[in-house]
């Protein structure tokens, strides 16, 4: 595979699961044929969207496999973040014999009270020695209680395979500091849908969006305006998705999933003790996507 470039919209992959509740791999390829058509710089697979958290290491290691050979070329990012960094290593060396063309690693965060700055920096540089492939670090501070903010960002880009971040604190004023802080080029990646155009002015190289999963033309259209540096035109265009993107994301993986069916992907229901969405806000993701002239059900 071709040198990684961290740069592009990458779309965050769900995990489908059949009517008995197994991984659907055969779902997952299908939505992969269906995203091939858009402008998608690849995927990550087993990310928050693709419920990692709920899946066996087996499961795990096939959702890898499948998102790799489905991929057509494109390349898929896998995190495999685990509670110590013995477990993560190894599990990104096996990413790596799957395919994988990076690793991305959550915040550890069980113990966060001794998560300081020291040690995430220790972690993310101890797996950069360890993983065969390129490390990003995976910040989402809402779900672990973790920030890895632009201290750590910048301590942990000076180590040569550590080369980016997907972070979704959904923090303007870190983005921009992280910027500011890393070197010219380092994969600093936005995670937070709210913040499309913005993220992007404040100089993120690119997005990992489950937005991408549900509207991936539109998504990768935003980026593209903003590259071009046609910030009107990319505003309107997020104006226009805002209501639809605010509504999906409000619901979380039931949320992106749900999207996904309504417009020929895969998503179905989430795994336990995720719920559904319920039938009124079905209908309310409906009428906005309507509204939006996204839909015409």
């Amino acid at each position: 595979m071709a040198e990684l470039v961290l740069e592009g919209i990458f779309a965050p992959l769900t995990t489908p699961f059949d009517e008995a509740g197994d991984v659907d791999l055969g779902a997952l390829r299908r939505n992969l044929q269906g995203y091939a058509a858009a402008p998608l710089a690849g995927y990550v697979a087993l990310g928050t969207n693709g419920e990692f958290v709920h899946l066996g290491r087996a499961e795990k290691e096939a959702v890898i496999a499948a998102a790799v050979d489905g991929a057509a070329g494109r390349p898929v990012l896998a995190q495999v973040g685990e509670g110590s960094l013995r477990e993560t290593a190894a599990f990104a060396r096996r990413a790596a014999d799957l395919g994988a063309a990076a690793v991305l690693a959550v915040t550890p965060h069980y113990y966060r009270g001794r998560m300081d700055d020291e040690a995430l920096v220790d972690f993310y540089h101890a797996l950069g020695d360890a993983s065969p492939v390129p490390v990003l670090l995976y910040n989402i501070p809402q779900n672990t209680g973790v920030n890895a903010g632009p201290a750590v960002m910048a301590a942990c880009a000076r180590h040569p395979n550590v080369v980016g971040a997907k972070d979704s604190a959904g923090n303007l004023a870190q983005i921009a500091e992280t910027v500011e802080r890393v070197p010219e080029g380092w994969g600093l990646l936005n995670g937070s849908s709210a913040l499309l155009v913005a993220a992007f002015a404040a100089g993120a190289r690119g997005g990992v969006l489950a937005a991408a999963d549900v509207l991936p033309f539109e998504i990768a259209e935003v980026w593209s305006l903003c590259r071009a540096a046609r910030w009107a035109e990319a505003m309107a265009l997020e104006g226009r998705l805002r209501p639809a993107l605010r509504e999906i994301s409000a619901l979380g993986v039931a949320g992106t999933k749900l999207g996904m069916d309504l417009f020929g992907y895969r998503g179905g229901l989430p795994r336990a003790p995720l719920r559904p969405v319920p039938a009124d806000r079905r209908e309310r993701v409906v009428d906005v996507l309507r509204a939006a002239g996204l839909v015409r059900f």
